[in-house]
């Protein structure tokens, strides 16, 4: 139980890690959407 606990662990950061990226890369293309639009 505690090695598949420490398997899933990074696994879990790096969804994370992506997860905020992709926010992120979809505000930073919303606020240029906003500006090329004005």
């Amino acid at each position: 139980m505690p090695i598949k606990h420490l398997k899933l662990e990074p696994f879990n950061a790096i969804l994370t890690v992506i997860i905020s990226f992709s926010e992120l890369n979809q505000a930073i293309a919303f606020l240029i959407n906003e500006v090329v639009i004005d």
